[in-house]
């Protein structure tokens, strides 16, 4: 969130712990999209994203994909995903673009992929449901940062050398508890 931006902003080596998003890279919303043209063959907008990315090739889209290139890409998709798992399919091209990535993307694209991998353990799951699974999920900033930010909900059981409560947005810990906690 913003904490976490700020610090790495000034220079901070900082990680979030579980509320960052799949969705926050380039890389990862092409896989998306993957899903989303499995699920949908009319949908222009997924052909389009995914025919300027670099899954163009290794999703077999021409540049411009009319109606038939679309059809036919999201039955391959289908196909692929339904006789090795969308995870294993994910894995492949990850592998594949990994020359093209930058730290944080090849780190949040892996992150992807064990989420889809955990997903498809033991269910079989449609390219929509997977999709809403994925975009859903919640995981760690990828990284191995100094400083460590995440909620109090997050942080119970957890032990560190130096903890700082910070109140952002209002006051999420009553007056008389916030005295406690500033005088320990």
């Amino acid at each position: 969130g913003r904490l976490v931006a700020e610090l790495k902003r000034i220079g901070v080596p900082t990680v979030g712990r579980g509320g960052g998003s799949l969705r926050d890279t380039e890389a990862n919303l092409a896989l998306l999209q993957t899903l989303h043209l499995a699920a949908f063959p009319d949908d222009r907008a997924a052909a389009h994203d995914l025919a300027t990315s670099p899954l163009r090739r290794l999703v077999g889209l021409p540049q411009e994909p009319g109606k038939a290139a679309r059809r036919q890409a999201s039955a391959r998709l289908r196909e692929a995903f339904a006789a090795r798992g969308a995870a294993a399919v994910f894995d492949e091209w990850r592998r594949a673009l990994d020359a093209d990535l930058g730290p944080r993307e090849a780190a949040r694209m892996r992150q992807l992929v064990e989420a889809a991998e955990r997903l498809e353990r033991g269910a079989d799951r449609t390219p929509h449901e997977l999709l809403g699974l994925l975009s859903a999920a919640k995981v760690d900033d990828p990284g191995h940062g100094a400083v460590a930010v995440l909620n109090i909900h997050q942080s119970k059981g957890l032990e560190y050398d130096v903890v700082i409560v910070t109140d952002l947005g209002g006051s999420i810990v009553p007056d008389a508890a916030r005295q406690k906690l500033v005088a320990r």
